[in-house]
C-alpha cells in the first residue's frame, strides 16, 4: 500500500496480490531505491480521501503488471504517477493521479489511465487506449490517437456530501451512482478524443465548454450544455445530450445518430453531411434543427417560440 497527500486530499493505492512473475530486478527508472519486483494481474484499488474525510474509490483490474518493493508495497513516485513494467522493469504504461491545480498529466504510447482532482490541468493520454477522468473546473483533456475514454465526474470530495465509487477496465468507466446532491453549478472544460473510436461523456452540467469527438465513430453522452460547443467530428457518431442552452451541436461528416432532450435558447443542432438521423423531443427559444447534406431522417416532437426546422 502506498500514500500521497497534497493540499489535505490523499490517495492511497493498494494492488492485492493474485500472482507473481518476473522475479527481482535492481531499479526500475529511478522509481524504487532497492530491490523489486514485477506484480502480474493485480486488482488496484485507488482511494481518495478529503480533510475532512470524505473519500471515493476506483478500482482499476486488467492484466497489468505494476513495481512493488521488497515489502510487498506498490510504489508511487512524488509526482503521483504509478508506472507498471515489463519484464526488464522497464516503464510501460502508467496510472497518474494529480491532485493539485494547475497540473500536467501526460500518458504514453501505451494503455493509460489518468486521474485529475485539480483545477486547469491538462490531461495528454498520447497514442494507446486510454482512460482520462476528471473532477477539476478548467480541465482539457487530450486523448490523442487510439480508442479513447474522456470523462468529467462529479467531485464530492470538495464539494459534495456523499460518495460513490467507479469500477473500470484500463479503458473504460462505469459510474455506480449513489445519492449525488448539490452541484449545479457545473464546470467548463475542453475535451477531444482525437483519431480514434473515442468515448466522450460528462455526468456534470457544462457551460462554456468545447468538445471534439475528432475523426472516428465515436459515443459522446452529455447531460446539459450551456454556452457550449460540441462537435463530433468525422465518422458515423452517436450523440446523445439531455438539454441544450445557447449550445451548437453538430454531428460532422459521417451517418450520425443525434438525441437531444431539449434545444432551447437559440441552440442549433446540426446532423452535418452524410445520412443522419435527428431526433429532438423539444425545440424552443428559437432553437434550430438542420439536417444538412444527405438524406436525413429528422424527427421533432414540439416547435416553440420562433424555433426551426431545416431538412438541408
Amino acid at each position: 500500500m502506498s500514500a500521497y497527500t497534497s493540499n489535505g486530499t490523499s490517495v492511497t493505492l493498494e494492488a492485492r496480490r493474485r500472482t507473481f512473475s518476473m522475479g527481482k530486478f535492481a531499479r526500475a527508472d529511478g522509481l524504487i531505491p532497492g530491490g523489486a519486483s514485477v506484480r502480474s494481474q493485480p486488482n488496484l484499488t485507488i482511494t481518495f480521501t478529503s480533510a475532512d474525510g470524505l473519500s471515493q474509490t476506483f478500482k482499476v483490474t486488467d492484466n497489468m503488471r505494476f513495481l512493488e518493493d521488497e515489502n510487498g508495497r506498490v510504489r508511487m513516485d512524488d509526482s503521483g504517477a504509478l508506472p507498471q513494467a515489463d519484464s526488464q522493469g522497464r516503464a510501460a504504461t502508467a496510472i497518474v493521479v494529480n491532485l493539485s491545480d494547475g497540473g500536467n498529466l501526460r500518458g504514453g504510447d501505451g494503455d493509460d489511465v489518468l486521474f485529475n482532482l485539480g483545477q486547469n490541468a491538462v490531461l495528454d493520454g498520447g497514442k494507446g487506449d486510454d482512460t482520462l477522468l476528471s473532477m477539476g473546473d478548467g480541465a482539457r483533456l487530450l486523448g490523442g490517437d487510439g480508442n479513447d475514454t474522456l470523462k468529467i465526474v462529479r467531485d464530492i470530495i470538495r464539494k459534495e456530501n456523499t460518495a460513490h465509487g467507479i469500477n473500470m477496465k484500463a479503458t473504460e468507466a462505469n459510474l455506480q451512482k449513489a445519492a449525488l446532491e448539490g452541484f449545479e453549478k457545473g464546470q467548463s472544460v475542453f475535451m477531444d478524443g482525437g483519431d480514434g473510436d473515442d468515448v466522450l461523456l460528462s455526468e456534470v452540467k457544462l457551460h462554456d465548454s468545447t468538445i471534439l469527438g475528432g475523426d472516428g465513430d465515436d459515443t459522446l453522452t452529455f447531460g446539459t450544455l450551456v454556452g457550449s460547443s460540441l462537435d463530433a467530428g468525422a465518422g458515423d457518431d452517436m450523440i446523445r445530450t439531455d438539454k441544450l442552452s445557447a449550445s451548437i451541436l453538430r454531428g460532422g461528416d459521417g451517418n450520425d445518430s443525434i438525441a437531444v432532450h431539449t434545444a432551447a435558447n437559440g441552440s442549433v443542432v446540426d446532423g452535418g453531411k452524410g445520412d443522419d438521423r435527428l431526433s429532438v423531443q423539444h425545440v424552443r427559444g428559437s432553437g434550430l434543427v438542420r439536417g444538412g447534406d444527405g438524406e436525413d431522417a429528422i424527427n421533432v416532437g414540439t416547435l416553440k417560440e420562433y424555433s426551426m426546422v431545416d431538412g438541408g
